[in-house]
C-alpha cells in the first residue's frame, strides 16, 4: 500500500501557496508599473519646465531687441512681476501667447518664477 502522501489527489483547486504566489507577482508587477507611471510624470513635468524657461528666454531676448534704452533700464530695476508684464506680449508657448503669470506657475506644478536680468536664465522654483 503506497504512503498517504504520494496518493494521487484530484486537482479541483488551487492550494494557498499557489494563490499566494500568484498575489506576490501581481504586487511586484503594480510597483513597478508605479514606478514607472512616476517616472513618466516627472519626466512630463520637466519638460513642461524646460519649455516655460526656453520661451521666457525667448521672450527677454525679444523684449530686449524691441526695448528703447529706457525700457531695458527700467526692466532691470523692476519688481519680477513687472517684468513678466513686459515680456508677455513677446511670451508664446505652443505658438499660443503665453497665459498670466499664475496660470503658467499652475501647469508647472512650481510656486515662482524668477525672470532675472537679461542674459542669465530664469528661475522655476517651488
Amino acid at each position: 500500500m503506497p504512503h498517504p502522501s504520494l496518493r494521487c489527489r484530484s486537482r479541483g483547486a488551487f492550494t494557498l501557496i499557489e494563490i499566494v504566489l500568484v498575489a506576490m507577482c501581481i504586487a511586484i508587477l503594480m510597483s513597478l508599473a508605479t514606478v514607472a507611471a512616476n517616472k513618466i510624470k516627472q519626466n512630463t513635468l520637466d519638460t513642461k519646465v524646460s519649455t516655460v524657461i526656453a520661451a521666457v528666454n525667448v521672450a527677454k531676448s525679444l523684449y530686449e531687441v524691441n526695448a528703447t534704452d529706457e525700457q531695458k533700464a527700467a526692466f532691470s530695476v523692476a519688481s519680477n512681476d513687472d517684468q513678466f508684464t513686459m515680456i508677455q506680449p513677446f511670451l508664446t508657448i505652443n505658438g499660443c501667447t503665453a497665459p498670466s503669470k499664475s496660470e503658467l506657475l499652475e501647469k508647472t506644478g512650481k510656486h515662482s518664477l524668477h525672470i532675472n536680468d537679461f542674459g542669465t536664465d530664469p528661475v522655476l522654483s517651488n
